[in-house]
């Protein structure tokens, strides 16, 4: 059964992927970067959800050896401007960085990193005039000095010719601003938006006790964690925990959240590949289950998948497809969930928590 347990943060995310990919270390990217240990290690466990000092963002890329598009990916899980890259053209890294700055040349060069970020901006090119005294001087110097005396016979100037090179240009350059603008409301039209949360259904806990148990929870209402969502995501409102004791050999308990505002109804869900959530609790297996009920007449079936719980948060992703029926043979209807729930079941267990926040259904 395939059950993702990532990282909280696209930054955590995607550099354990590059990390991942080519075999490198906290310690050693440490050593190749100058960058603290401790710094990357809350990087990848979500502590640091961006990376502040444009520095840092330059060396861990050029390190990495990323490409243009990987770059500007990283940049935006890291939360830094792509005008950073804009940098390397005139500013030369602090000195805690200085020993990196020919390989972070080479690796702009290599990658043609700042031409193609110039290319790809809306914004034109500017140059910049000269600020120190000698190049004052110099660009006065060539100025032509005019005539101070006024002569009547002089023959007038003739007109200067229009360059049909300055021409030309100012015309591919009216045409591709104009294909730009064009491109750009169009992308601005069919970019995609994040969803619209979902606010219907509730949230509740559950024990062991309507069949005959002793199990004792308390529910945890807590302040659910700000979202960062990608498009693709349905955010579902609202979180909760619970703590408490489960007792006896069958004992069990857990949390539930239903999807429908009409109780006992059943919802969609066909359009979505993954349910993920974060979630933190006293270490204990929990299962995550689907509740389907495909006729009202009839008992709800739940899939099922599992994971294990731990003190701090972690987000868990689970594609429906990996889930498996606790009857054997009943199939996986996403067209009628009625609710998700999180069951701890090994009986037996003081002290017994878990907070489940940020479910979303990934498409």
């Amino acid at each position: 059964m395939a059950v993702d347990q990532k990282s909280i943060g696209a930054l955590a995310e995607l550099l354990t992927t590059l990390l991942r990919q080519r075999q490198l270390s906290p310690r050693r990217l440490a050593e190749l970067t100058s960058i603290p240990e401790d710094t990357i290690k809350g990087w990848l466990l979500g502590r640091g959800r961006s990376i502040r000092e444009w520095e840092r963002a330059i060396v861990v890329v050029a390190v990495l050896d990323l490409s243009y598009s990987s770059t500007l990916e990283f940049f935006n899980a890291a939360k830094v401007s792509s005008t950073t890259l804009e940098r390397l053209a005139s500013v030369e890294l602090s000195a805690a960085y200085r020993e990196l700055q020919p390989l972070v040349e080479a690796w702009a060069a290599r990658h043609e990193i700042i031409q193609q970020l110039r290319a790809s901006s809306l914004q034109p090119l500017t140059s910049t005039l000269p600020t120190d005294e000698s190049a004052r001087i110099e660009a006065a110097e060539q100025i032509t000095e005019l005539p101070t005396e006024t002569n009547h016979h002089a023959q007038p100037l003739p007109a200067k010719p229009v360059s049909t090179r300055s021409w030309r240009f100012g015309l591919i350059g009216l045409n591709l601003m104009l294909l730009l603008g064009i491109g750009f409301g169009v992308w601005w039209i069919l970019r995609p938006s994040v969803l619209e949360p979902w606010s219907e259904g509730e949230w509740g806990s559950y024990t062991d006790n309507d069949a005959g148990g002793n199990s004792v929870i308390t529910p945890i209402i807590s302040n659910c964690i700000i979202p960062d969502l990608s498009p693709n995501e349905q955010l579902v409102v609202g979180c909760l925990g619970m703590h408490g004791t489960i007792s006896g050999p069958d004992g069990y308990a857990g949390i539930y959240r239903t999807l429908s505002a009409t109780p006992n109804q059943t919802v969609d869900l066909s359009q979505y590949q993954a349910i993920g959530f974060l979630v933190r609790g006293s270490g204990q297996h929990v299962h995550v289950g689907l509740e389907v009920q495909t006729d009202p007449n009839q008992s709800i079936q739940e899939h099922v998948a599992s994971f294990t719980l731990t003190p701090n948060w972690q987000y868990v992703r689970i594609p429906f497809s990996s889930m498996l029926p606790l009857v054997p043979g009943s199939q996986l209807d996403l067209t009628t969930i009625r609710a998700i729930s999180w069951s701890i079941t090994q009986g037996d267990q003081n002290n017994v928590e878990i907070i489940v926040d940020q479910i979303r259904f990934e498409r």
